[in-house]
């Protein structure tokens, strides 16, 4: 109390009287009201402006340090199961060896037709054939994506061939769904590393073919039927090419049609909520991995439920270890050093625990990289846009030693485990990330990284504003808002006509807009514009906000944010020269149009096309925002940046 009495007295309480006991005047009493106050309230900010390159030093180093802890074993935890229901491995599986047979047939068949170059017709003709005579209500689905022609192909057009089983013991409100593209994750270049045991297909669309995923999915459909067991109904999708047939198929489930979508009804009636789903790629005869890929569009994640459940069953009852995406969980060999390299050094770099932060640090780096660009790293992905629990399992290709048998029976356990579910899951965490396949991040483990980051370029955002007013007095906002308006406008019509005519027709007005700093920063200084004096503080203010903000919705794009906003804290250098070497260094190193000249340069045209055409389908089918992000709000704000540097 005598403290807080102390500080009421100091920064609050005013005096009302002369030191002699004589009262005020009222300008007097106005004069010893506030004039004491404001000097309290300018030396307090003074103290707080002299600390704030300490706090944002401090901020930035902080955040590295965290980023750099992050595969080690101070953070995170072993997975676990949060939802008492799921019960994961509690039940017999009895997919045997007839089984197995069937799904060698199914195998078998599919493969010679793709030898003998099987239409997209004749394919869905024959699936659906096949769910005919085990009894399920089925159909065929035609659909066909109308893409912008910066897309890589103008158009995508397939069919889907469903089943639908309805729950034999309830009147079910919930659905679980089981996906097999004809396309699998491998794609073309998977011939160059292919052992002749894989045995693998061409799917005649540059990968490779999904031809034990298909045979899993038709023999699993004829072994479940079997059975009364299921409460949930159960969804057999097998569509073209990867993530687009899913995504016609769930946009004609929910009757959510986009406009550049034109697809058949479904010959049922769809009545439940889609509750999990899993998408099936099995291109090899056999495997020794089961590849977990659960990113989704714009960093969309499944409860982290799905993926415990998933490793602990495959762990348990097939007997088949898991890894995160395509990153098995084997440490590297030691290297070969050479020998001038001092012993204890050979030994710390070969030591396990540095393999084992090589390999977590590795597998965070994928899950990043997905989230970042807002891709999803499998062809589950369009589940998410319709709040479903989805991943994609990739059998990853192998001379063994698992097949049809053990993945059959991780999937008959992996189903009769959310078959028990009486609610959709809720509990667990949906903000992870996964070091390991048995090592999971909270968003407490990680999330300081990005906030951090975000806070030291608010801190100089604030610390230039501060310097600016005192320098200048006044802040000149309107230039400066202005100059950040126009970086987006301006890459705003980049990324419209990039995404409507292609790479060549935005080719002229991008380099023209990289142009515009280096013209302004050689101009006769009585000719130049003036600096907004408020510009440097404000893009730093709204690189630290966006991060903060976007922590929570994508923590990968708002680390990627955080880490590419450390350059801006660099004061700009005063010679001319200088300035225009600096602006241009922003936008080669910085901005999407540098990033797109160094892909083109290093890749050749065909590898910008093929990117920029993947980024458009990102954006027309699986509504992938980020990419737009990155285009015309990061792009803006780099352009900025460099006119606020080459105006020196």
């Amino acid at each position: 109390m005598a403290l807080a009495s102390k500080l009421f007295t100091l920064f609050v309480k005013t005096p009302t009287a002369r030191p002699d006991g004589r009262p005020f005047t009222a300008s007097e009493k106005l004069s010893a009201e506030y004039a004491p106050r404001i000097l309290r309230r300018r030396q307090l900010t003074d103290r707080i402006s002299t600390a704030l390159p300490a706090l944002r030093f401090l901020s930035i180093a902080a955040s590295l340090v965290w980023l750099i802890l992050l595969p080690t074993n101070f953070l995170g935890q072993d997975t676990y199961i949060d939802e008492n229901a799921l019960q994961p491995g509690g039940v017999a599986a009895h997919y045997g060896g007839g089984d197995v047979h069937r799904a060698d047939v199914f195998a078998r068949i599919i493969r010679e037709g793709f030898s003998g170059n099987w239409s997209s017709s004749d394919r869905a003709a024959w699936v659906e054939n096949e769910f005919s005579q085990l009894g399920y209500n089925t159909g065929i689905q035609n659909y066909t994506y109308t893409l912008l022609p910066s897309a890589s192909t103008p158009s995508l057009s397939g069919k889907v061939a469903y089943a639908h089983l309805a729950a034999p013991r309830s009147s079910a409100s919930e659905t679980i769904l089981l996906h097999a593209p004809w396309s699998s994750l491998l794609g073309e270049d998977a011939l160059q590393y292919a052992q002749e045991s894989w045995n693998l297909a061409e799917d005649g669309h540059g990968g490779m073919a999904n031809v034990r995923g298909v045979a899993m999915l038709l023999s699993l459909a004829g072994y479940l039927k079997k059975y009364s067991l299921w409460a949930k109904d159960l969804l057999f999708v097998i569509s073209d090419g990867q993530s687009e047939g899913l995504s016609a198929f769930l946009a004609a489930y929910h009757a959510e049609v986009p406009p550049n979508l034109n697809t058949t009804r479904l010959s049922f009636l769809p009545k439940n909520n889609i509750w999990t789903s899993f998408s099936l790629s099995y291109p090899s005869d056999s495997f020794s991995h089961l590849g977990l890929f659960y990113e989704g569009p714009n960093a969309h994640l499944p409860n982290a439920d799905m993926l415990s459940s998933l490793t602990h069953i495959a762990r348990y009852t097939g007997g088949i270890p898991s890894a995160v995406r395509g990153v098995r969980p084997e440490l590297r060999s030691d290297w070969a050093l050479p020998g001038w390299v001092p012993p204890w050094a050979k030994e710390m770099i070969n030591a396990r625990e540095v393999k084992e932060y090589e390999l977590a640090a590795r597998t965070l780096a994928e899950n990043i990289a997905f989230g970042a660009v807002g891709m999803a790293s499998g062809v589950h992905g369009p589940s998410h846009l319709y709040r479903i629990d989805a991943l994609t399992l990739h059998a990853i290709p192998a001379p063994g030693p698992h097949g049809f048998l053990t993945l059959g029976r991780t999937l008959e356990s992996y189903l009769r485990t959310f078959n028990n579910l009486l609610e959709r899951l809720h509990s667990s965490v949906f903000f992870y990330l996964l070091a390991g396949p048995y090592r999971l991040l909270k968003v407490g483990h990680y999330l300081p990284v990005a906030v951090l980051g975000g806070v030291a370029a608010t801190l100089g955002g604030i610390q230039g504003w501060v310097e600016r007013a005192k320098r200048s007095g006044g802040r000149a906002l309107g230039s400066a808002v202005g100059a950040i308006v126009l970086g987006w406008a301006v890459w705003g019509g980049v990324w419209e006509t990039l995404r409507r005519n292609g790479v060549e027709a935005a080719l002229l007005p991008a380099l023209s807009i990289l142009a515009l700093p280096l013209v302004l920063a050689l101009l006769p200084r009585p000719i130049r514009p003036r600096q907004p004096p408020s510009l440097s503080p404000l893009i730093l203010l709204s690189l630290g906000l966006s991060a903060s903000l976007l922590s929570l919705l994508n923590f990968p794009f708002a680390l990627a944010l955080a880490l590419l906003s450390l350059p801006f804290h660099l004061p700009p250098p005063s010679a001319l020269p200088l300035r225009a070497l600096a602006a241009a260094v922003y936008l080669a190193l910085l901005s999407p149009a540098g990033w797109a000249a160094a892909l083109r340069i290093w890749g050749g045209e065909a590898a910008l096309e093929r990117v920029v055409g993947a980024a458009v389908r990102e954006w027309e089918v699986n509504g992938n925002w980020v990419v737009g992000a990155w285009v015309v709000g990061w792009g803006g704000v780099v352009w900025a940046q460099a006119v606020n540097v080459a105006l020196g």
